[in-house]
């Protein structure tokens, strides 16, 4: 699978808010409800998530979706 400049982007932003609220990929995981291989494997833009996931990773860190999956590109640099 490509790994697309989007998927690259989210996977950044969703490691910066989880490493701002010290949050492990192990905790985040297991209260998202997803492995923490998928987590580590979405902060690597490997793979994009379902809209039911983007929701549950949102709602982990206490963000609106909007916040992590809808933004240009360009401030993700």
């Amino acid at each position: 699978m490509e790994i697309t400049e989007v998927q690259k982007a989210w996977g950044e932003k969703i490691r910066r808010l989880r490493r701002d609220q010290d949050l492990t990929v192990t905790a985040m995981a297991a209260t998202t409800g997803i492995t923490r291989q998928y987590l580590n494997a979405i902060e690597r833009g490997r793979y994009a998530p379902s809209e039911v996931v983007r929701a549950r990773i949102a709602a982990a860190l206490g963000v609106e979706l909007s916040e992590i999956f809808n933004y240009d590109l360009q401030d993700a640099s």
